[in-house]
């Protein structure tokens, strides 16, 4: 699994900005909420994704040391100052990241991602419930 998080690079008067927060296992990152006496004791389905986004912003403010932006982009080979100088160049081979050797031996090893396939029907988009109680209880039954 990863957590990955997009930022827009920003600008001098803005700053860096929170886009996207993404969590790459495939597992939408929802949780059961407290029981809601109201609703007869049944506990909510929650979604951590604008929590996640909370905890990356607040880190963020931690942050006592920052690298400017054109270092971050002149590591994947964008040179320029501003959107319209922006141009992106291929970096030589000798100046590419190289992904650390266990995680190329982990994606050589195609037993393991047989092992974690799911059928393809699974992996379709099923149709909305026709009604609300429908939709809570598909909620309820993907959370479970």
């Amino acid at each position: 699994p990863l957590l990955r998080a997009d930022f827009f690079v920003g600008s001098s008067s803005w700053g860096v900005r929170l886009n996207e927060v993404a969590y790459g296992s495939g597992i939408e990152y929802r949780r059961r909420g407290r029981a809601d006496k109201e609703k007869g004791g049944k506990r909510a389905v929650v979604d951590d994704g604008p929590a996640i986004a909370q905890i990356l912003q607040e880190g963020l403010e931690q942050c006592t040391m920052r690298i400017s932006r054109e270092w971050f982009l002149s590591k994947v080979g964008v040179r320029g100052k501003s959107y319209g100088e922006m141009h992106v160049e291929v970096l030589p081979r000798r100046c590419r990241s190289q992904l650390p050797g266990r995680v190329l031996r982990a994606l050589g090893d195609t037993t393991r991602i047989a092992e974690q396939a799911v059928p393809e029907e699974r992996c379709e988009t099923p149709p909305p419930p026709k009604s609300r109680e429908g939709s809570r209880a598909a909620l309820a039954d993907a959370s479970s």
